[in-house]
C-alpha cells in the first residue's frame, strides 16, 4: 500500500517526509521491498538539493555527536548510550541543535521530498514540517 500511496502522492506534487521505522524491512521482504522502492522514488530530489548545506549539516552533526557520546554502534546502541552535555555545554548543544534544523529545512523547498533514515531531524522536528501525518 505504500509505493502505490507514495505514488499517488509525488503525482500530485505533494511534499513528502518519509521517516520509515529502523526495523522496516527487517521481518518481511515485501516491506523491505517497498521501502527500498519508497526510498527510490524521493531519494533523487532529496540528493540535488541538498549540496549547498551538506557540509555545514555534516560539521554540526559531527560536533553534536562528540557532545553527546555517539561514535559507536547503531541508531539503537547511539540513543541508549547517548548523553546530554553538562551545563557547560548545554547552551553550545541547544544552540548547534536548532541550526542543524535551520539549515536542513532551509535547504530544502516546501515542494521536495525527504527520505530520514537517521537520527536528526527528530521525529518530532518532521511533525512539525508536516501538514498531514500517514502512519501506521
Amino acid at each position: 500500500m505504500g509505493v502505490p500511496l507514495v505514488e499517488r502522492l509525488l503525482a500530485e506534487n505533494v511534499r513528502i517526509i518519509y521517516k520509515p521505522h529502523p526495523l522496516t524491512g527487517k521481518r518481511s521482504a515485501e516491506a523491505s521491498a517497498a521501502d527500498r522502492r519508497i526510498r527510490e522514488l524521493l531519494r533523487a530530489d532529496e540528493d540535488r538539493h541538498m549540496a549547498d548545506a551538506r557540509p555545514r549539516l555534516q560539521e554540526i552533526r559531527a560536533r553534536l555527536d562528540e557532545m553527546s557520546g555517539r561514535h559507536e554502534g547503531d541508531d539503537a546502541q547511539q540513543l541508549r548510550d547517548a548523553r546530554m552535555p553538562g551545563p557547560d555545554g548545554a547552551a553550545e548543544w541547544q544552540e548547534l541543535h536548532a541550526e542543524w534544523h535551520r539549515l536542513f529545512w532551509a535547504s530544502r523547498s516546501g515542494a521536495r521530498h525527504h527520505v530520514i533514515l537517521e537520527q536528526l531531524p527528530t521525529l518530532y522536528e518532521c511533525f512539525n514540517q508536516a501538514d498531514i501525518l500517514i502512519s501506521d
